[in-house]
């Protein structure tokens, strides 16, 4: 862990004009000892309002567990990224941020310079990714059950087709065996079958 290399406002200007949002948090504590104007727009507020409060404050409460359990491994060096920790702006609205942060010692105490990167982007577009892959999912399972019904259908109306042409050919033979005395109950049987409705 080591000092920043200037002193008093000069590194606190350079900090501050940094583009990269960049937050100094009390290992402790987890204070905001510092933050810059693109940390603080990132949220929706201002340097003023963050400073002094605790960091889980922007982070959305789900994410809490999380930040809490990997800030220290952080400090030790064990990690360096905390992928995409989603954080809650002024306005109560979510912006998601890919944070990095290594150890460093700030007006004598220990701290985390976290940089927070906006991916509130990539967020949008791994969500419809993932959206657009279910919905790929769904049609091929629709497609399998389709086919699956579709097979006995088929197997079903071409037996169907093949009686409705095979019936009255049948049905003249039966009718030409039987038309002798003797049999009248089986007239009577195809004389009803014939006046079935056709398929």
């Amino acid at each position: 862990m080591s000092d920043l290399p200037l002193k008093g406002h000069e590194a606190s200007d350079l900090l501050g004009q940094c583009n990269l949002g960049l937050a100094y948090l009390d290992m402790e504590t987890l204070e905001i000892v510092f933050i810059n104007d693109s940390a603080a727009r990132l949220v929706g507020t201002t340097v003023e309002a963050l400073s002094g409060q605790p960091f889980l404050s922007i982070v959305e409460p789900e994410y809490h567990i999380e930040v809490r359990e990997t800030l220290p491994r952080l400090f030790r060096g064990d990690q360096d990224v905390v992928d995409d920790v989603r954080l809650t702006r002024s306005d109560g609205s979510p912006v998601y941020a890919e944070v990095h942060a290594t150890p460093v010692s700030y007006r004598g105490r220990p701290c985390l310079a976290c940089f927070l990167h906006e991916v509130t982007q990539r967020q949008r577009i791994n969500a419809h990714l993932a959206q657009s892959d279910r919905m790929a999912s769904l049609g091929l399972l629709a497609a399998g059950v389709a086919h699956e019904v579709n097979n006995p259908l088929t197997y079903v109306l071409y037996n169907a087709e093949t009686m409705a042409e095979q019936l009255p050919r049948l049905l003249s033979e039966l009718r030409a065996r039987t038309s002798g005395p003797g049999s009248p109950d089986l007239t009577d049987l195809l004389a009803q079958a014939e006046k079935m409705p056709a398929m």
